[in-house]
């Protein structure tokens, strides 16, 4: 089961060992990155079931703020899934709790409009949104000009510390249940492969009350009623014995957690 090592690792540390793992992705990060705004000092490292590194990402703590970025996942890692909430949910408690995050949005390979999208789904504030003059407030106007002069196409952002309970309801692009836990459900026998890692996470999440992360229309699982949670285990016992069968399986949970399904959820339901 991949996992985010409790060691947080010095930048030359931490390329160190993802070269290591990883010699034919050697850890690559632009020279302009490496100083200034954007010279990450503490990094933390996800790795497989062998300890290979397969994702990263950093921070660095400054007088009035804290500057977070660097997110990398290897070939498997990017197989895998999961990563940016795996790292970020572990790196949040490390930040300094009193300090806003500062960041800049610059997807290597991938859709960057999308990614901001999610990043303002996540509590960031660009420097073009509405609520930017609030939030600027936070940081000195020198800070404010020097993140300007250095991304003027505004594709940096501010937010505050993330709780527990906001970090359930953020979006990740490869979050590996992103769609499983949409609106519409998935259809059985539609050739979606649902991985036994992957179902596997997805009982430890249900049985942590992680997922889904949708309480308006689902109910965690600690809330459900004996015989929905009686049915949960036998959708999830079924998965794991015959791994065709999970798409049916995963239909059967979404039943069982609907809030129309269980008569008690608004006594229980401590949402």
């Amino acid at each position: 089961m991949p996992k985010v090592l409790p060691a947080i690792f010095s930048y030359e540390d931490m390329k160190s060992k993802w070269n290591q793992d990883n010699p034919d992705e050697p850890y690559t990060r632009r020279k302009d990155l490496e100083t200034g705004l954007y010279a990450l000092d503490k990094w933390v490292l996800r790795v497989d079931d062998e300890q290979n590194a397969i994702a990263t990402v950093g921070w660095k703590e400054h007088g009035s703020h804290t500057v977070v970025g660097g997110m990398l996942a290897s070939k498997k890692g990017r197989e895998i899934g999961g990563n940016n909430r795996a790292l970020q949910d572990a790196r949040e408690p490390q930040l300094n709790q009193s300090k806003p995050l500062v960041a800049a949005f610059g997807h290597r390979d991938g859709d960057n409009a999308r990614w901001i999208s999610n990043a303002k789904k996540n509590g960031w504030v660009f420097s073009q949104d509405e609520e930017f003059k609030q939030v600027q407030s936070a940081l000195p106007e020198a800070v404010i000009s020097d993140w300007n002069s250095a991304y003027p196409n505004g594709n940096w952002a501010i937010r505050t510390i993330r709780g527990k309970d906001e970090f359930a309801k953020c979006v990740y692009s490869d979050d590996v249940f992103s769609e499983w836990w949409s609106v519409v459900k998935a259809k059985p026998n539609s050739g979606k492969k649902i991985s036994d890692s992957q179902w596997l996470m997805l009982k430890e999440k249900i049985l942590d009350d992680e997922l889904p992360v949708d309480r308006k229309k689902y109910v965690k699982y600690s809330s459900l009623a004996d015989i929905n949670k009686r049915m949960v285990l036998y959708y999830l016992k079924l998965g794991f014995a015959r791994p065709r069968r999970r798409p049916e399986a995963y239909n059967g949970i979404l039943e069982e957690m609907l809030r129309s399904s269980n008569e008690r959820y608004d006594i229980e339901d401590g949402n």
